[in-house]
């Protein structure tokens, strides 16, 4: 399962994503593992309400 980038910078500001700007590039950085993807397909499919990062 795909999860689209408009659908985790909705998730973001919506509050659903809790997750910091890179102050030198203002870009969401996620942690580059595995988990990553499974927490926020979990997220999409509404296994989970909220992730933090």
């Amino acid at each position: 399962m795909s999860v689209p980038p408009y659908w985790i910078y909705d998730c973001i500001h919506k509050g659903a994503i809790a997750i910091s700007q890179d102050e030198a590039t203002e870009l969401y950085l996620f942690p580059d593992l595995p988990e990553t993807l499974k927490q926020l397909q979990k997220l999409k499919v509404g296994e989970i309400c909220n992730l933090r990062f």
